[in-house]
């Protein structure tokens, strides 16, 4: 009787192990791809409407903390960290810091914040 409980409960770590393994991993937003959808400047507020004549802009969160902003064709990769709602996007020469609600996501550039949503 001893040796089967202890076999069901190492089949069942096994178990959890193995989900634990194919859950999603890392900080959540690796795999996600965020889009343009407004902004705001010296009290002017741009829609997603209004944008749309300048083309698409995306945020792609890759694995390894990569991040690649998407603009028109042409990508630039930078490194991304989080820290609760908080990501820090950083390259070579620029740091960004961007605040996130739910799937918004907010980076404000010196009087200048860009809104993305998540796609």
């Amino acid at each position: 009787m001893k040796k089967r409980v202890t076999t069901i409960l190492m089949i069942m770590v096994m178990c959890i192990t193995v989900l634990a393994a194919c859950g999603k991993s890392g900080d959540g937003y690796e795999g996600t791809t965020w889009k343009l959808s407004g902004g705001e400047a010296a009290g002017v507020t741009v829609t997603e409407d209004q944008l749309a004549s300048f083309g698409e802009m995306t945020l792609d969160f890759k694995k390894d903390n990569v991040i690649s902003l998407n603009s028109n064709g042409e990508a630039q990769e930078a490194k991304y960290s989080v820290d609760g709602k908080t990501v820090t996007i950083k390259d070579d020469s620029t740091e960004m810091s961007a605040t996130v609600d739910g799937d918004e996501m907010s980076i404000d550039m010196g009087g200048v914040t860009l809104k993305f949503k998540k796609q």
